[in-house]
């Protein structure tokens, strides 16, 4: 992408775009669709005899995997900002989802709602992020159609 971008080539960087998400969105569906359906055996794999690490386990899979279908976009988007020259978008991306978004949300999170609160931080943080990355690609995709 940023080898077509530098060289004005649009029609390639579109093109390189769209597969990486193709490719990464097909895998996380994939993946997503697995998890859930086999959430019980892989928590098992760790703990059978406590019924409470089953069932918070098998929720925090279950939870996770729901939004792991946007990672995708999310690293296809952050990859394509750093590839572009855009560090500054790309580098905001990178870190706001496991540091900005997620920490706080951790600590709030957990002392209000216990291990829920932990549970649901992740998924939150990824929404979080994934509207970001959306506002972002809005811009770039908009700047790329008027060239």
């Amino acid at each position: 992408m940023g080898y077509n971008y530098g060289a004005g080539n649009w029609e390639r960087v579109e093109q390189a775009k769209r597969f990486a998400l193709k490719l990464t969105s097909g895998f996380c569906a994939f993946v997503t669709i697995e998890i859930i359906v086999f959430s019980r055996n892989i928590i098992e794999l760790f703990s059978k005899n406590d019924a409470f690490v089953m069932k918070v386990g098998q929720e925090a899979l279950i939870l996770n995997s729901i939004v792991f279908v946007t990672l995708g976009f999310q690293l296809v988007y952050g990859t394509f900002f750093l590839a572009l020259g855009k560090s500054k978008q790309g580098g905001i991306l990178s870190i706001c989802r496991q540091g900005v978004f997620f920490i706080p949300l951790v600590l709030i999170l957990s002392r209000i709602f216990g291990v829920q609160g932990v549970l649901f931080a992740q998924p939150i943080a990824d929404i979080a992020n994934v509207l970001l990355t959306g506002s972002f690609a809005y811009g770039i995709n908009y700047r790329m159609q008027v060239n």
